[in-house]
């Protein structure tokens, strides 16, 4: 059973490390043209069993999933994506797995290359304030580690301007700056944040409310 628990290159590279922005760049007007987002008309069952009661997700809502391992957090974020995709309206979104692949990591490394210089510049700036190193990223022959990659893939993805971004297990793989980073910078995003996390401190920054989930 669901619950709603409110609460609370080289030169480029050198460039990123320089800058003094301290969230990651995103449209200025978010906030103005995302519509609330009606995730459910009312209270059903997911196949494998999980009760998921009526939902809706604001243009500015952050919110936190939290339960023990098993209950049901990766499977109720299945479903509410299957739901947004029979919404009349396009709903723009970033979904970041909980594990990603060699296969993520390449087609991530190669949207970079393909970024016109002042977009990289603008990714490489953000993942720079998450505490990444920009001089690894752009290394040809190191692939991202799976925290590295994390952080590439929502540097990547805010320049699309999403309405939504959702993300599960976040912190894994991150240490304690970066995972404090990441809390600061999705705080500040303008648009809807769905954060899966077992990382309390994380969320408290991360979030707004708590979506609990009950075995």
């Amino acid at each position: 059973m669901l619950r709603g628990v409110s609460g609370k290159s080289g030169n480029a590279a050198e460039s990123a490390r320089s800058r003094k922005s301290n969230d990651i760049k995103q449209s200025a007007d978010i906030t103005e043209s995302a519509p609330d987002i009606p995730v459910t008309a009312h209270a059903w069952h997911t196949p494998d069993g999980v009760q998921i009661p009526m939902l809706s997700v604001g243009q500015n809502d952050h919110i936190g999933i939290i339960g023990p391992n098993g209950a049901g957090k990766t499977t109720i974020l299945n479903a509410l994506l299957a739901r947004l995709d029979t919404q009349p309206f396009d709903v723009p979104r970033l979904v970041i797995a909980q594990n990603t692949t060699s296969d993520d990591a390449h087609a991530a490394l190669d949207q970079l290359a393909q970024l016109s210089p002042s977009d990289r510049g603008d990714v490489l700036s953000a993942m720079a304030q998450l505490n990444a190193d920009p001089d690894r990223i752009l290394a040809a022959s190191s692939e991202p580690s799976p925290g590295e990659l994390r952080k590439l893939l929502l540097c990547l993805g805010v320049t699309r301007h999403p309405h939504l971004i959702i993300m599960d297990e976040p912190t894994n793989h991150l240490d304690l700056h970066s995972r404090q980073a990441l809390a600061r910078a999705l705080a500040a995003n303008r648009g809807a944040v769905i954060v899966v996390s077992h990382d309390m401190p994380f969320l408290r920054e991360a979030v707004t409310q708590l979506w609990q989930v009950h075995a």
